[in-house]
C-alpha cells in the first residue's frame, strides 16, 4: 500500500508491471503460512480482517465444510509490524448488497471503528465481501474509506472510480506460477469468481 499511495501521488499508477497481493477475511494461516512467505521474498500484503471474528473460528461462513481459525488480534498487530497493511471486510461478511443505507454504514463504519480501537491504526481501506457492490454500496464507502477492493467484476479501468472500485483477481490454492502469470497478463480478462450469488 505505500507504493500506491507514492504512484498516487506522484500520478505514476500503473505505469509499471507492480502487484498488490490481497488477503481476505483473515484466518490464522496468514500468519502461520502466509507471513513467512511474503516475509522471506521482502514482500508486503493486505490482509482484509473482519474483527468481530478476531481470535474466532469462521462461524459466519455458513457453507463452510470445516471451521477455521481467525487471526488473533496480536497476530494481528504482528502483521503490521513486519509492515503490512491491515483493512477491514465488514462485520458479518454478509454481503452489503442486500442491505439498506443504515446498515451498510454499520458494515462500513463499525468494523473500521473497532480495527482501529483493536490495532491502534489507521484503517483505510475495505474489501467488499463477497466482492458484492452496486452504486449505493460504492457511494457509501467512498465516504469512509481511502480504497476499497471489488474483485474480478469490477471494471478493468478501476482508478477512474476514484478508488472506490479497485479490480482484483482471484488466485487459488492449486494455481500455478503459470495460472497466476496468465492472470497478470491477461489483466482485466478473466472470469473466475465463484462467490456470485453467494450471500
Amino acid at each position: 500500500m505505500k507504493k500506491l499511495n507514492q504512484q498516487i501521488k506522484a500520478g505514476t499508477l500503473l505505469e509499471d508491471e507492480s502487484v498488490l497481493i490481497t488477503f481476505d477475511d483473515g484466518y490464522r494461516d496468514n500468519y502461520e503460512v502466509v507471513l513467512p512467505i511474503l516475509e522471506r521474498n521482502k514482500i508486503k500484503g493486505l490482509f482484509f480482517l473482519l474483527p468481530k471474528y478476531l481470535g474466532k473460528q469462521n462461524l459466519w461462513n455458513t457453507r463452510a465444510e470445516v471451521l477455521l481459525d481467525h487471526l488473533t488480534t496480536e497476530q494481528a498487530r504482528t502483521l503490521l509490524d513486519y509492515g503490512h497493511t491491515i483493512g477491514s471486510h465488514g462485520l458479518t461478511h454478509h454481503r452489503l448488497t442486500k442491505f439498506d443505507d443504515e446498515q451498510i454504514r454499520v458494515e462500513l463504519i463499525e468494523s473500521k471503528i473497532l480495527l482501529e480501537d483493536m490495532l491502534q491504526v489507521a484503517i483505510n481501506c475495505f474489501a467488499y465481501p463477497y466482492g458484492g457492490t452496486n452504486q449505493q454500496v460504492i457511494s457509501l464507502a467512498r465516504q469512509i474509506y481511502n480504497y476499497s477492493f471489488a474483485t474480478d467484476q469490477a471494471p478493468v479501468n478501476w482508478s477512474d472510480s476514484d478508488f472506490a472500485q479497485i479490480r482484483r483477481e482471484f488466485v487459488w490454492p492449486k494455481s500455478s506460477v503459470i495460472d497466476i502469470e496468465d492472470l497478470v497478463v491477461h489483466f482485466g480478462t478473466y472470469d473466475n469468481n465463484p462467490y456470485k450469488g453467494y450471500e
